[in-house]
């Protein structure tokens, strides 16, 4: 980024805009609970979004589990699609 330009959304630590909805093909972080009752964050793909619902379809990214998910937006976080210049943006 230049110099005294504020970073866009999703580039480094900067998080999403409240409203925002990961596309089909984002990774995100989601918090699965599983079968014992604990609460864990996976790396998952988004397969598809329904707004009408407000839940997200995922796919896990571990090979062993390879489990496709329905989860509520609250428990899915979009990743950063671009990368921070510490040189701009320490």
């Amino acid at each position: 980024g230049k110099s005294g330009v504020e970073p866009p959304p999703l580039c480094g630590a900067i998080p999403a805009d409240f409203s925002y909805v990961a596309k089909v093909g984002d990774m995100v972080a989601a918090l699965v609970r599983s079968p014992e009752g604990d609460d864990n964050w996976i790396l998952a793909e988004v397969v598809s979004y329904n707004s009408s619902l407000s839940k997200y379809e995922v796919d896990d990214i571990d090979e062993e589990s390879k489990e496709h998910l329905t989860l509520s937006r609250r428990r899915v976080v979009p990743l950063p699609v671009l990368r921070a210049n510490p040189e701009t943006d320490p």
